[in-house]
């Protein structure tokens, strides 16, 4: 739900984005009086203690389960964990080690224009429950030792 001003021919390529057609006066009346009761905002501070949560739940499993070495960055908002491998770690060569053991992550260089970032990956939080969260950075932790 949402809404745009812009020159018409603005709006014209935005439209074509909209694919479900119209969203109605119901839905968006609907809508509107969730907001005007304040259950969005409700909503949205649940989801920030739930992300919060998971959040917290990698990082204590990296602080636990990765080797010296590694730095992970503590995010102030978002859905991922960057981490800086120690030198000579490559985020290339330990994709495919962390994969045979069952988790993945990406590898820094699928998120620079130029290449750069084989030193670094990006861990995602938000889909999985804390469970495999510590389960995942504990099997990527062990990939990193066998390299």
């Amino acid at each position: 739900m949402g809404w745009a001003f812009a020159r018409p021919e603005i709006i014209e390529r935005l439209a074509k984005f909209k694919v479900e057609g119209s969203s109605g006066p119901f839905l968006t009346r609907v809508i509107a009086r969730y907001c005007a009761d304040g259950r969005l905002d409700a909503h949205i501070q649940e989801l920030i203690a739930l992300y919060r949560d998971k959040r917290d739940v990698m990082l204590d499993a990296i602080a636990r389960e990765f080797p010296a070495g590694v730095t992970a960055l503590r995010p102030e908002g978002g859905f991922f964990i960057w981490c800086k491998l120690p030198p000579g770690m490559s985020a290339r060569a330990l994709l495919p080690l962390a994969e045979a053991r069952g988790a993945t992550f990406l590898p820094g260089t699928r998120c620079f224009a130029n290449g750069q970032g084989d030193d670094t990956i990006r861990l995602a939080f938000s889909f999985q429950p804390a469970e495999q969260i510590e389960e995942g950075i504990a099997r990527i932790g062990a990939a990193m030792r066998a390299t």
